[in-house]
């Protein structure tokens, strides 16, 4: 029996039956060259103007060049998360739509996260997902030489999940007709082809009720390491979903983020006063009630395709009496593609990117 890794299969597959198949092994391969940069003399709603008007909810952050250097120094990442953690006014805010003005004049040399999480243009696929995946992170800065030459999103991951989906079921459909295919590739492009959600989805959902407070939410997100808590009605049928996103347009400014010494996951970008008065509001006020969802049943990739076309990053799995019997996240499908480029590449191995050490 022939075993190679599903990638190789489906590429076998296809170049056999003369589909076009375009290679991603890389980090190079996938990521995005027309990068949005800031520097650190920006300001934080410099930042907010740039992710709203781009639509995006991550930027690098760039030094420039000082004495005897001729590019940008990459120094490090403002998030959208940040970005709404540092722009809420309180509750007691004359105007609660309006961002606290102190908050939104500082500049992001204070707020950058520095050194993060990097990979180099010849990382494997696979280790950029696990890098991702492993330190909850939604972007990958790309560096050659300490220069940024692009980034990786988990949007970027999930498109490409879509497109190997795509090859596979045009190889699928060819092997189908074909009696000379190798049977051992042949049955394996068969069973990643029929993948449903319920073969990769979470099935122990933690939900709350709209009743419950802004309190518990962040409580089971910082226990749970969660992004996402659906919200159950009287009849515990789904009636929304809240995000981490969510909960962060209604916490207050807490002031200049002190050091990252909590090993309690997102204590800082919780933090809060203890009278804080917007921990009492409740989720039926904090949730987004159109939600989209999916089956049990449904094909694995068309999820996918459903969580892009969408532009969310979570699908609650309903029953047909829409009750909640799992949950599928962008990471549950950041983890089957890397299962699909799991195993020794054919080249061997590449070279690992080293983290750029931070300039303050």
């Amino acid at each position: 029996m022939i075993h190679l890794r599903l990638i190789d299969a489906i590429e076998a597959g296809c170049v056999e039956h003369g589909i076009p198949f375009e290679a991603v092994r890389t980090a190079g391969d996938l990521m995005r060259t027309d990068v949005k940069t800031l520097t650190l003399d920006d300001t934080v709603k410099t930042s907010l103007d740039l992710m709203q008007a781009c639509r995006i909810r991550h930027v690098p952050v760039l030094d420039m060049p000082r004495d005897g250097e001729d590019k940008p120094v990459f120094i490090g990442v403002i998030s959208q998360r940040d970005v709404l953690r540092l722009k809420t006014p309180d509750a007691g805010a004359a105007d609660k739509d309006d961002p606290c003005p102190k908050a939104l004049r500082q500049l992001l040399a204070r707020v950058v996260t520095r050194d993060p999480v990097t990979v180099g243009p010849l990382t494997p696929i696979r280790e950029a997902i696990t890098l991702q995946i492993g330190n909850h992170i939604d972007m990958l800065p790309v560096l050659q030489q300490e220069t940024l030459v692009g980034l990786i999103t988990a949007t970027d991951f999930l498109r490409l999940l879509t497109k190997v989906g795509k090859h596979l079921a045009e190889a699928v459909a060819r092997q189908n007709g074909d009696l000379t295919a190798a049977e051992g590739a042949s049955a394996q492009l068969r069973t990643l082809s029929a993948r449903t959600v319920q073969d990769c989805m979470v099935r122990q959902v933690v939900c709350l009720t709209e009743q419950d407070t802004l309190t518990r939410a962040i409580e089971l997100l910082k226990k749970q390491r969660f992004r996402h808590l659906p919200i159950l009605d009287e009849g515990n049928r789904l009636a929304g979903i809240v995000s981490d996103r969510d909960i962060l347009r209604h916490l207050p400014y807490a002031g200049p983020r002190p050091p990252r010494t909590s090993r309690e996951f997102r204590a800082d970008l919780f933090r809060v006063g203890p009278r804080t008065r917007n921990l009492d509001l409740r989720m039926a006020d904090v949730m987004t009630r159109n939600v989209h969802a999916v089956s049990p049943d449904t094909g694995i990739f068309d999820a996918a395709e459903t969580l892009l076309r969408q532009k969310v990053s979570c699908l609650p799995v309903l029953d047909a009496d829409r009750t909640v019997c799992g949950i599928l996240t962008q990471t549950d499908l950041l983890r089957l593609l890397s299962t699909i480029y799991e195993g020794p590449a054919a080249a061997g191995p590449v070279p690992r990117q080293a983290r750029v050490p931070s300039r303050r």
